[in-house]
């Protein structure tokens, strides 16, 4: 027998479901990230700590001043993205939680015919 519902069960908002665990573990993985990524950009400084002043003379040493010029900027763009990306995350959950909650007492509130056994 049709329910009125498409063979999906009857109108309940109890089938809406939101978990904010899947948010918040990415909020919290993202702020790790920010953090290691911190962390890189100091041991990649200290480790280039009087490089030049031991290669002076070779034409390497520009090249190795480049590639850690450019990794410096990778890893602050990438911690900066994590950074801004935690409370994004965090924020996101709540909405869709709020949202959640709206659509179900909506729904809730909708009867179809044969849906708990009775008429709307």
């Amino acid at each position: 027998m049709d329910d009125g519902t498409g063979g999906r069960g009857p109108a309940s908002g109890d089938r809406l479901k939101h978990s904010s665990k899947p948010w918040n573990d990415a909020a919290t993985v993202a702020q790790s990230l920010a953090t290691s990524m911190a962390s890189a950009k100091t041991e990649l400084a200290a480790g280039n700590n009087g490089v030049a002043k031991g290669t002076e003379g070779l034409a390497s040493t520009a090249v190795l001043k480049e590639v850690l010029t450019s990794w410096d900027k990778r890893l602050e763009s990438a911690r900066a993205e994590c950074q801004s990306l935690a409370p994004a995350l965090r924020a996101a959950s709540g909405a869709q939680g709020e949202s959640d909650a709206g659509v179900r007492g909506k729904v809730d509130g909708i009867r179809t015919p044969g849906a708990h056994g009775k008429e709307g």
